[in-house]
């Protein structure tokens, strides 16, 4: 197998577990596999694209044509979604983006407006109420009810913490 070149991200080695494990370790994050539509903005240019995988730290975007796009971009997801980025390689129809900064919520009034509700609604539902009960029973003495209690607690907060930058407010934002 020959060598990567500076604008390839192919992993070198025989196991398939180890390849997987030296991305992540290269990328910082495991990214997940999705087909979203999109569009890489820049300039007064936008062009579609596929997101093929993405994480907190970069994606994999390919287009219908090989493309050539600058270093300094923003991903923008059906959503409004929006990623400031770099690219970090480009190969045939496939271009690898970093991202520079957190995402950044939609401009779409309502759709913050939504999410700031779902995110109060997120708060609302405190498990911490119901967690103290199960806790001050010892989980009736049930394994499995304490693993599903514990789990239930961190899915809330994941949830909450996923959702928060949705949720962005803005001056004509309740």
């Amino acid at each position: 197998m020959r060598p990567a070149g500076p604008n390839e991200d192919t992993i070198i080695g025989q196991d398939e577990a180890k390849n997987t494990e030296v991305e992540q370790t290269l990328r910082g994050a495991e990214r997940d596999s999705v087909l979203k539509g999109a569009a890489v903005v820049f300039g007064n240019s936008t062009l579609d694209c596929i997101v093929l995988n993405i994480s907190r730290s970069g994606a994999r975007v390919s287009f219908a044509t090989p493309v050539t796009i600058p270093k300094i971009v923003t991903l923008r997801l059906r959503d409004g979604s929006t990623y400031p980025a770099h690219r970090r390689w480009a190969r045939g129809m496939d271009v690898g983006l970093e991202f520079t900064r957190a995402v950044i919520a939609s401009g779409d009034e309502g759709r913050i407006r939504r999410a700031w509700a779902a995110l109060e609604a997120v708060q609302a539902a405190d498990p911490f109420a119901w967690l103290g009960i199960l806790r001050a029973e010892r989980f009736f003495g049930d394994e499995t009810l304490h693993r599903a209690a514990e789990a239930a607690e961190a899915a809330h907060m994941r949830l909450e913490a996923a959702l928060r930058p949705h949720a962005v407010r803005t001056s004509k934002a309740p």
